[in-house]
């Protein structure tokens, strides 16, 4: 059975070069001051970029300023709680601290998307972003990118889990993470009888499920898909084991 390989990392690059992206952006736009009773700021201190998966429903955005303030999501599915501006009374000796929050709506399309929230503040602008996959936090086995956002390799946008095992193997796993009550099924048309999972429901939050197999005694590959659900979306992870042949 593999090591468990949690899935974020496959996104640190992308994460990290988002941020970058936006701080270059930001670094010369958000502070003046001209004299000590004229100081203005605009820093969104979260996030740079936020990382979602396809059933996390809420998100936050802080940012510092001295002035009155508006904001505007450019992502349909991402949706401010409450005010989207407010009236500062600008005074040089206060800088505020606001927190917005924000409604996520699951993403059932199975592919990622990416979004961002902008703000306002006296002459300058700032962004944040979020990028939600379409997938549930699944830890293991490891999710392989296999398209990307406008051909991004920086952010992916389907990601595949396979878990691959030798033909004497008989026992396996599953990782995730959900928000809520979950199921877990062989996939439309399949029905492996060589393939059987300890548990078919759970409650929210990280599971460990075992998957039992029998060896693999002919000298074929073979592969099923499970499917876990939960919140609205569905997650493919697929098994394969391979033939006998080809460990002689």
């Amino acid at each position: 059975m593999k090591k468990l390989k949690k899935l974020p990392a496959l996104f640190r690059k992308a994460t990290g070069a988002a941020i970058l992206f936006a701080a270059a952006i930001s670094a010369g736009l958000l502070t003046s001051c001209n004299n000590d009773t004229d100081q203005h700021q605009l820093a969104v201190m979260y996030p740079g970029v936020s990382l979602l998966y396809a059933d996390n429903t809420t998100d936050s955005l802080v940012f510092l300023t001295f002035d009155s303030w508006s904001m505007h999501s450019n992502a349909s599915w991402l949706t401010p709680r409450g005010k989207t501006s407010a009236t500062v009374n600008h005074d040089a000796s206060k800088r505020y601290q606001f927190i917005v929050y924000f409604d996520v709506e699951a993403n059932t399309t199975g592919k990622s998307r990416w979004g961002n929230v902008e703000v306002f503040s006296y002459e300058y602008s700032a962004s944040a972003y979020y990028l939600q996959l379409g997938c549930h936090n699944v830890m293991h086995p490891a999710g392989t990118p296999v398209t990307y956002i406008n051909d991004n390799r920086n952010l992916p946008e389907t990601i595949r889990f396979e878990a691959t095992d030798s033909a004497n193997v008989t026992l396996d796993s599953l990782c995730f993470s959900v928000q809520a009550d979950w199921t877990l099924s062989f996939a439309e048309g399949e029905d492996a009888t060589w393939l059987t999972p300890e548990k078919t429901a759970g409650t929210p939050g990280e599971n460990i499920v075992r998957v039992s197999m029998t060896e693999n005694t002919s000298d074929k590959e073979r592969n099923t898909t499970l499917t876990l659900k939960s919140s609205g979306v569905s997650t493919n992870i697929s098994f394969k084991q391979l033939p006998k042949k080809e460990e002689d």
